[in-house]
């Protein structure tokens, strides 16, 4: 159930789907590419949706 319809209204997080499926395809391509191994971490800017405080 989306936070916008819910009641109380929830605070969330938007996470940007787009660009983290963007991130994964390009590392997944370079491991497949060079056979690297290596553990690598992104982070993707978030935007926190204030709905209601408690």
């Amino acid at each position: 159930m989306p936070a916008q319809t819910c009641d109380p209204p929830l605070t969330t997080v938007a996470q940007p789907l787009g660009d983290m499926t963007a991130l994964m395809v390009d590392l997944l391509l370079r491991r497949i590419e060079d056979g690297d191994d290596d553990v690598e971490s992104r982070v993707c800017d978030t935007l926190l949706v204030r709905r209601a405080c408690a």
